[in-house]
């Protein structure tokens, strides 16, 4: 009896830093807007290191698992051809190189150590609901007001630091840009509008999918109408994503009115979108954006979706095989003359192309392996939310950051085949219940 009295304090403890630790996840997206520009160190990157130590002291263990062993295999691989380049190159700039690994080491140890002994599926679902219920309607104002008021309503604190940049230039860019299309790209309380489509279009999927309770129509909806007011192509394209992968589920049923519904849906939607497309300009604008990839140079969606191929196809054999390591993208140019027309004074490019580059193909299937591994007996919410977290990588630079926490964290901490088919045997008892 005095063991079982002693026992509820501890999991009541523990079960207080779960919810903090997934909170925080959560809200570490607008977090980390804010930053130490002389440590390029964000606000909620700071919040965690603090929270640490709590979270050790609270029964933190680093359990062995294959897809997390393989992450870290993927880590040390990539820190030993970082550092092997880093020594034999006199271009590369080592600091760029450790600063980089250690972040990286961060995110990792953030997803495969902390996330596995403190993330809570259901709470950072509803917390993430919730956040993308605020963003959401945020950015149909900031839209709205812009396109009918001519008003700017503005979404970052003003006097915080935001990387190399504030608030008033962010501003100041947009109005200038907005004045020349005619309409605003709001990005709610966050940087970017690419920024607001990650995050809304993961909220969204897993709104498509969901573990616990029932589909909310009306989330779908104001999601849906979040990610086009933001005029932003990932929006576009993650959109189309989810609305694909429900689609392909509502298929493999193979029922006949499934088939129906999903015609008539998909013939809807394509009608819908061809009358937007010929009656509203910033719909023309985003598509002509979306098919203009690759033809416009140096224009910032191709140099993040077309980079990274160019600069993968230029690398010498070696570094193709083994990559070039992280951090390392600028002096590996220089050092071995590869300049495509696609290149700019910075290192910037999506994640997946990223990733190649930096670990060659042999890292790619260390890396490969790990997230087979990882969705190994997972449900339909992890294998999609990976599938949506590529199509991510090819346009976006997700790595290491927040919301590639946050979709990680839900991805391999996500309920699996087990919990999922007794979550659906749990509904249709209580659907009978309900009926008799």
């Amino acid at each position: 009896m005095n063991e079982n009295n002693l026992m509820i304090p501890i999991r009541r403890t523990n079960s207080i830093w779960k919810s903090f630790f997934s909170c925080i996840l959560v809200f570490f997206i607008a977090i980390n807007v804010y930053t130490f520009p002389r440590f390029n160190i964000g606000f909620g990157e700071i919040l965690f290191l603090i929270s640490i130590p709590f979270l050790i002291f609270n029964n933190c263990k680093i359990v062995k698992n294959h897809s997390g062993s393989f992450y870290f295999c993927f880590l040390i691989y990539a820190a030993i051809i970082s550092i092997i380049y880093m020594i034999l190159l006199p271009q590369i700039d080592s600091f760029e190189t450790v600063k980089r690994l250690g972040r990286d080491g961060f995110y990792i140890v953030l997803v495969f150590v902390f996330s596995r002994n403190f993330f809570e599926y259901r709470c950072a679902s509803n917390v993430l609901n919730i956040f993308s219920d605020f963003l959401s309607i945020y950015i149909i104002v900031q839209f709205l007001a812009f396109l009918l008021f001519h008003v700017y309503v503005p979404g970052l604190i003003d006097g915080l630091p935001i990387g190399t940049t504030s608030a008033i230039e962010i501003k100041q860019t947009m109005l200038k840009v907005a004045n020349i299309e005619g309409f605003l790209r709001p990005a709610g309380f966050l940087c970017e509008p690419a920024h607001c489509a990650q995050l809304l279009s993961t909220t969204l999927l897993l709104n498509i999918f969901p573990f616990y309770g029932k589909k909310s129509l009306k989330r779908i909806f104001l999601y849906s109408v979040a990610l086009v007011c933001t005029t932003s192509v990932n929006a576009i394209v993650f959109l189309l994503v989810d609305y694909f992968l429900w689609a392909l589920q509502k298929l493999r049923t193979y029922r006949k009115c499934e088939w129906i519904n999903v015609i008539l849906i998909g013939i809807l939607l394509l009608v819908v979108g061809g009358v937007l497309y010929i009656k509203i300009p910033f719909v023309q604008s985003v598509v002509n954006r979306l098919f203009t990839i690759g033809k416009k140079g140096t224009s910032s969606a191709s140099v993040r979706v077309m980079r990274g191929f160019a600069f993968f196809g230029a690398m010498p054999t070696m570094g193709k095989l083994f990559g070039m390591g992280f951090g390392n993208f600028l002096g590996y140019r220089d050092a071995f003359g590869i300049w495509t027309s696609y290149e700019m004074e910075k290192e910037y490019m999506a994640m997946d192309m990223y990733v190649v580059t930096s670990v060659g193909i042999i890292g790619t299937i260390i890396l490969i392996t790990a997230i087979y591994k990882g969705l190994k007996n997972k449900g339909i919410q992890s294998k999609c939310l990976m599938f949506l977290f590529l199509i991510m990588g090819l346009s976006s630079s997700v790595y290491s950051t927040p919301v590639y926490a946050l979709i990680l964290s839900f991805i391999f901490f996500g309920p699996n085949k087990y919990n999922d088919l007794k979550e659906k045997v749990k509904r249709h008892e209580n659907l009978i219940n309900y009926t008799s």
